[in-house]
């Protein structure tokens, strides 16, 4: 298999380890009995960043 790289590589994988630790963080939400309403708050807002990070920039 050939290696392949981008530039945007580095930035994708800090982005992707962001929305990991949102997801543990909801998932501890869930575990610790929060309120469903913060729960759903908070899973809009990590649906909202990985939208935003799927998108791939134009390789330059």
């Amino acid at each position: 298999m050939t290696e392949h790289t981008r530039a945007t590589h580095p930035k994708a994988v800090k982005r992707l380890k962001r929305s990991e630790d949102h997801a543990n963080s909801v998932t501890g939400m869930i575990g610790g009995g929060k309120p469903c309403l913060d729960i759903a708050r908070q899973l809009s807002v990590a649906d909202r960043r990985t939208q935003h990070q799927c998108e791939i920039p134009p390789a330059a």
